[in-house]
């Protein structure tokens, strides 16, 4: 796509815990953080968190 000075680009993507244990399988990083949901309630995110990595490779895709 091609943009000119002033355009934007948007772009969305719905991360699933498909795409979490993928990258999990891919960099066996199985922090219970991203997996174990008693685990990361009792964490200050209170929540399960999608790995700063693969966030980051969909970032990565929108400036390629």
């Amino acid at each position: 796509m091609d943009l000119k000075v002033g355009q934007k680009a948007i772009r969305s993507n719905t991360l699933t815990f498909d795409n979490v244990k993928t990258y999990a399988e891919t960099t066996g990083d199985y922090n219970p953080l991203h997996f174990d949901e008693n685990f990361a309630a009792k964490t200050k995110f209170e929540d399960l968190v999608v790995k700063g990595g693969l966030a980051s490779e969909i970032l990565n895709a929108l400036v390629a």
